[in-house]
């Protein structure tokens, strides 16, 4: 099975990153990075369901702009679905708040220092 995921991992990498990296690093990626946290993932889910818990789990993902959150997000689902696992993902990029409605919330909360700082930087203040 190990194998079956590995290829699984590697098809939608190569899908996703459009051929940008070698078989080496390719490689590495999966060996180092996507099949840890594929099996850390499992292994939640797991321990959930011996203790007959059959709520969802949620795991948070966190990254600078651009730091490949959304491929990261779309290969690991591929690899759950691949071992039998259900996998929904959400981006809260699109639940933001818009700028103006940011600011407005940071209005209404005047004694919140860290809203504050977010008006100070906007140059609105």
């Amino acid at each position: 099975m190990r194998n079956q995921v590995y290829q699984t991992i590697a098809h939608a990498l190569k899908q996703h990153l459009s051929g940008s990296l070698d078989g080496g690093k390719l490689q590495h990626l999966i060996e180092y990075t996507y099949l840890p946290i594929l099996h850390w993932t499992n292994t939640l889910f797991a321990q959930k369901q011996s203790k007959g818990d059959h709520h969802c789990v949620v795991i948070g993902l966190s990254c600078v702009q651009g730091g490949g959150k959304t491929t990261a997000c779309r290969i690991l689902k591929t690899a759950l679905n691949a071992i039998g696992r259900k996998c929904a993902v959400i981006s809260l990029d699109d639940v933001y708040l818009t700028f103006i409605d940011q600011l407005h919330v940071a209005k209404e909360n005047s004694a919140n220092p860290l809203l504050q700082v977010y008006i100070r930087l906007s140059g609105l203040i």
